[in-house]
């Protein structure tokens, strides 16, 4: 099986004019830690002196000072080095990434590292792999944030433990040199706390605020708020994202069939709003200030990380997912948003913090993956820049591996679109919640109902009769059905004028209705559940069908003395209805938008979204 991981580091705030970027990382591993010596310049244990951040170009970035104990394999970095890592603070210019490690002054670490800028170094893998020391028992563990990233793993990826100091650095240095790996010996079992798990769970739930769906995980700002585009349900803020040029080198077109299609690929949903549109090529804008490719507004997948700002990839060693080339080990790509720190929006009653605009940085070498999976690593990177986190599903586009479900390419699943659905529904008044959702989402969808304007259902809303005649011909015969046009008005209060008359006209016409008397229609009058159950019926089956007579009530309102019982009979036998509550059917209730809904969709078998 392939194993793709995307390794993810979680979230970026960029404050630039109050807005921040949320990013996610894709790495794809070593076989084992051995492999990680091996490919990183220097491996040192360090004692953290002091933190600080600056800006490169415009974005901060944070400067660990380290006192080297022991260098460990590779290029001896002498006395003291500088790590150098994207996140920090400088005045109001903030960036925070999650997986990138939160150095504290004295602990010491287990580092691999690769040159930076200016003398300076580079975590190989960010927080993968970082171990901190606990001197007292003398072993070295991974560090909290290393939870937080995406891994692709592969066949025969040795999972990262806890180890005994000194037998694990003996081992790398051997590794790095050639040597055979023995480091999996000195791995020790952890023991679990009473009512403690033995190992770091998965990244924590980011969506505690709000009520998502168990599976779904969110992009969050750093005060755990959710980030969400807003304007895709009112068709005023679809994003259009670029592909830029040059193009990845390695890969057939550049990328661009990866860029389109994944950005398809979350839009074609029709029981979503989202708007994420392929804006064509252009060459990229990132001018590298700061050694920095990521900017605000801009809205660009950008390739072959013009700016060095990821770790090269390496040679990988074991098997490889088909299609793989061997140096494919380490940080694939970043995908992310940027965000505004100075405000919140409201939807479904929740805050969340709007998306400014999104980027994707794409490693150079990481055609590695070949065609298909490098179209999937794009896809799963562009829903990053869409808002959303690792979801809890593997089978899923955005879970954190992307080789533990069969090759996709620019493809999405079920559960994905279950939490498009969920912040990005179609209508802004219907939530995934609402017990009529994947109704109003069938009707939408056939063309029957469009809402009631500004990307809303109204479905709390009465129903009009004359509403209903719309309805229920578009149901009956498609979308694209267009009555006769009316030349001379059935009833005194519905002119031709109208947009209606033609569908009035046309259910007199089939005999489904004559009117509510002297000669009138009253089309603004609202339609009651009795009424319902005759015009669902009578304009399914024609006139010349007559349901069976009534001899046994079925519900307590509705007698069989009424005309309607042998209607509202049939809206029973055939499934339609169970009524409104304690054996009761309420005839003379008014019918709502939500429940006509309802109605429409199983008394003209029209599909229902395929989730959840």
């Amino acid at each position: 099986m392939r194993r793709v991981h995307f390794s993810s580091t979680l979230a970026a705030l960029i404050l630039l004019v109050a807005a921040f970027p949320l990013a996610a990382s894709t790495i794809a591993p070593p076989s084992s830690l051995g492999e990680l010596a091996r490919i990183s310049r220097s491996v040192v244990l360090a004692e953290a002196q002091d933190s600080r951040s600056e800006l490169a170009g415009s974005t901060p970035v944070t400067v660990t000072r380290f006192q080297v104990v022991q260098a460990v394999a590779g290029t001896n970095p002498g006395r003291f080095l500088q790590v150098r890592q994207l996140g920090g603070e400088v005045g109001d210019v903030g960036l925070a990434i999650s997986g990138d490690v939160k150095f504290e002054k004295g602990a010491r670490y287990l580092l691999f590292l690769d040159p930076a800028a200016g003398g300076r170094w580079q975590l190989k893998m960010m927080a993968y792999g970082i171990l901190k020391e606990d001197a007292a028992a003398g072993l070295l563990r991974p560090v909290p944030e290393a939870a937080e990233l995406q891994v692709l793993p592969r066949p025969g990826i040795e999972k990262v433990g806890t180890y005994r100091q000194g037998e694990l650095l003996r081992s790398l240095a051997g590794a790095a040199n050639g040597a055979p790996w023995t480091g999996k010996t000195a791995e020790v079992a952890e023991v679990a706390k009473a009512g403690t798990p033995a190992a770091k769970a998965p990244l924590a739930a980011i969506t505690e605020k709000v009520t998502a769906p168990a599976v779904c995980q969110y992009l969050h700002a750093n005060d755990n708020l959710p980030v969400r585009w807003f304007g895709f349900e009112t068709g005023t803020g679809a994003v259009s994202m670029w592909h830029t040029t040059p193009g990845q080198t390695g890969i057939s077109d550049g990328g661009v069939t990866a860029v389109q299609q994944g950005a398809a690929a979350w839009t074609n949903d029709p029981n979503t709003a989202i708007l994420l549109n392929y804006a064509g090529s252009r060459p990229r804008s990132a001018t590298c200030a700061g050694g920095i490719a990521e900017l605000r507004g801009v809205n660009e997948v950008t390739f072959n990380d013009p700016c060095n700002e990821i770790a090269d990839l390496t040679t990988c060693s074991g098997t490889l997912p088909p299609g793989w080339s061997s140096v494919c080990c380490g940080q694939v790509a970043l995908g992310g948003v940027f965000y505004n720190t100075a405000t919140t929006q409201t939807h479904d009653g929740d805050a969340w913090r709007p998306v400014d605009s999104g980027f994707v940085v794409v490693n150079n070498g990481s055609q590695c993956l070949g065609e298909t999976d490098f179209q999937e690593m794009m896809t799963h990177n562009l829903g990053h820049a869409l808002g959303f986190w690792h979801h809890n599903d593997q089978n899923a586009t955005m879970f954190s591996q992307l080789g533990v479900h069969a090759p996709r390419g620019a493809a999405v699943a079920k559960t994905d679109l279950i939490c498009s659905a969920f912040s990005y529904h179609t209508f802004l008044d219907v939530p995934l919640s609402n017990f009529a959702w994947k109704f109003i989402e069938a009707v939408k969808n056939a063309g029957v109902i469009t809402g009631c304007g500004g990307a809303n259902f109204c479905p709390t809303g009465p129903l009009s009769r004359e509403q209903m005649a719309r309805y229920l011909l578009l149901a009956k015969e498609g979308s694209s059905y267009v009555p006769p046009a009316c030349t001379t008005p059935v009833f005194n209060d519905v002119p031709c004028s109208s947009p209606f008359a033609p569908f009035i006209n046309e259910l007199y016409h089939r005999g489904v209705v004559a009117g509510c008397g002297n000669g009138n229609y009253c089309p603004a009058d609202t339609v009651t559940r009795d009424q319902v159950a005759v015009f669902l019926i009578a304009t399914k089956e024609g006139t010349s069908f007559h349901p069976a007579a009534c001899t046994t009530p079925q519900f307590a309102d509705v007698p069989c003395s009424s005309p309607f019982a042998p209607w509202v009979q049939e809206l029973v036998t055939r499934g339609l209805t169970a009524g409104c509550g304690n054996g009761n059917y309420c005839p003379k209730v008014t019918i709502s938008q939500a429940e006509v809904s309802v109605f429409l969709t199983g008394n003209f078998s029209l599909p229902f979204p395929t989730y959840p």
